[in-house]
């Protein structure tokens, strides 16, 4: 028992009681007065409160957001250059957050290292005892950046981020989290040979109570189920979203927290739903978002929201970017002797999803490249990243290609480049010997 007073003495928030290996907690923050004794309020609609990272200060208590020291959060404009994800286009708006643990973060179940900020939803501390009529949705933006988890696959295997929104009960107190437990591969060879992120749901926090790729984490028993990780493999800005509301199975009434991990375009990658049934305690409202742990140095996060979803969740309270295209076409060089590349391309991003279609060919190798493009990154303001699987001739058949442009004026010969890497090719190209790239805004 001492052993685990002193490892609550430690946590600068939530303080925290842990009730056995099941890893539930019950919390006040830090110096906070308990709740009052008060009567129970009649059920209101949700408010709507949304954090984009837009002004100054949003990233700081007085914009609702908590760094939770040594672990930082910081306001950082699109585009800027980071350790992960670097040079990304914000999911909202020009700016967006990076959050740091700028801590060691041991790979041990019994680490309770690195828990990162949080934020009560605009709210001045966790207390809500009301849930609100029709529920209640909280969301946030978290970007996943695969090509990162394999420029050091020993060092950045098994590395986890826990992201929780919880709810308090009718009286105010802690009742329960509700957590997206995400994470890269569990060794380094499948890091560094299928690079994705796994990502579950569960009630369950921290490397001693949770861990992404269980196939059935707590709880499990009926009316829950076993739920499936989903490996996500493709780079790119996701809305991780909570969906609290209430249902009657049989004569019992439960909590049910629908979570699912969707595209900025509004379409389901994965989605479970948790149950919670109803006791004396009964259900408040929303309590806070937390990062319970995060693994990941300049983990990128953008749009934290919360509003009221009617009988269903609802679209976005955050703006998606601009739609933005970039095009074109042209020579370049691809050895010291003269040799030329072809090339030509139409691509763009659209709600944080890539299309469109890349062709090559390399006049020397006969290399000929037919891509789709999956993934388009537009770093302002004349850079852009383009990706996605290919087809091809006499390059090895069925491979991925990445291609770097510069749009750097009009016309392009002599200014702006491509360079394009695919199989064991890579950086082909350079600056324009003919054509132009533009990146339309």
């Amino acid at each position: 028992m001492q052993t685990l007073r002193r490892i609550v003495a430690v946590l600068t928030f939530p303080a925290v009681a842990w009730l056995g290996a099941a890893c539930e907690r019950m919390d006040t923050p830090t110096g906070a007065p308990p709740p009052p004794v008060m009567q129970m309020a009649d059920p209101a609609p949700s408010r709507t409160w949304t954090n984009d990272f837009e002004n100054p200060g949003d990233d700081t208590p007085a914009g609702g957001w908590y760094p939770n020291l040594p672990a930082t959060i910081t306001r950082t404009p699109s585009g800027a250059a980071a350790t992960y994800a670097s040079g990304i286009q914000s999911a909202s708006g020009s700016w967006h957050a990076r959050l740091s643990p700028n801590d060691v973060c041991p790979k041990v179940p019994a680490s309770f290292a690195c828990s990162g900020p949080y934020t009560y939803w605009g709210k001045s501390s966790g207390f809500n005892p009301v849930f609100p009529d029709g529920g209640y949705v909280t969301e946030i933006d978290i970007y996943l950046d695969v090509p990162w988890m394999t420029g050091d696959a020993t060092t950045r295997s098994d590395t986890r981020f826990d992201w929780s929104s919880s709810i308090d009960d009718q009286f105010g107190v802690f009742r329960r989290d509700f957590v997206f437990n995400a994470g890269t591969p569990l060794t380094s060879s499948e890091t560094g040979s299928s690079p994705g992120y796994y990502v579950n749901a569960s009630t369950n926090a921290f490397r001693s109570g949770a861990f992404p790729e269980n196939t059935c984490p707590s709880p499990s028993t009926p009316p829950n189920y076993c739920r499936a990780p989903v490996k996500i493999n493709e780079s790119g800005w996701y809305i991780f979203q909570h969906y609290f509301h209430l249902t009657t199975i049989g004569s019992n009434t439960y909590l049910a927290v629908d979570m699912s991990v969707r595209r900025l375009n509004g379409s389901i990658v994965a989605s479970w739903t948790i149950y919670d049934q109803e006791d004396v305690a009964g259900f408040g409202g929303d309590r806070y978002g937390w990062f319970v742990i995060n693994e990941i140095q300049d983990l990128a996060a953008d749009c934290s929201t919360l509003h009221p979803p009617g009988k269903t969740p609802s679209g976005r309270t955050c703006p998606s970017p601009v739609p933005s295209m970039v095009t074109g076409g042209g020579q370049v060089p691809v050895n010291m002797m003269g040799g030329k590349g072809t090339f030509g391309f139409n691509a763009k991003s659209d709600g944080g999803v890539g299309s469109g279609h890349l062709n090559y060919l390399n006049h020397v190798t006969r290399a000929h490249l037919d891509c789709t493009v999956t993934s388009v990154l537009i770093t302002p303001p004349n850079k852009a990243k383009l990706s996605g699987p290919c087809s091809s001739e006499n390059a090895g058949g069925a491979m991925s290609f990445t291609a770097d442009v510069e749009d750097n004026g009009n016309p392009g010969k002599g200014t702006d480049k491509f360079t394009i890497s695919y199989g064991v090719v890579v950086n082909e190209g350079g600056t324009l010997i003919s054509g132009n790239i533009e990146i339309h805004k």
